[in-house]
């Protein structure tokens, strides 16, 4: 199921795929899911989040970072059940 740039949450606020977010201060790139993406919230929780309902979190790569879904990078699908990378 491919992703929808734009996602609605049960509150009603809107938000739009992006392909970097600010993280203390520095550009990161968002991981390039095809089913989710990761947003920035100023609501009460996780400031970073994915629209599965998991945690954002930023990971160190080789090269870099990389801002991930919490629940995909433990347990490799997202919390709506999605197919798994193992």
């Amino acid at each position: 199921m491919p992703v929808t740039p734009l996602s609605i949450t049960l509150k009603g606020k809107k938000y739009t795929r992006q392909e970097f977010l600010r993280f203390n201060g520095k550009k990161v790139r968002c991981a390039p899911y095809d089913n989710h993406f990761v947003y920035e919230t100023n609501d009460i929780g996780p400031r970073y989040r994915c629209t599965c309902g998991s945690p954002a979190v930023v990971i160190e790569l080789g090269e870099g970072v990389l801002m991930v879904c919490q629940f995909h990078a433990d347990h490799g699908c997202h919390t709506t059940g999605e197919k798994r990378w193992v």
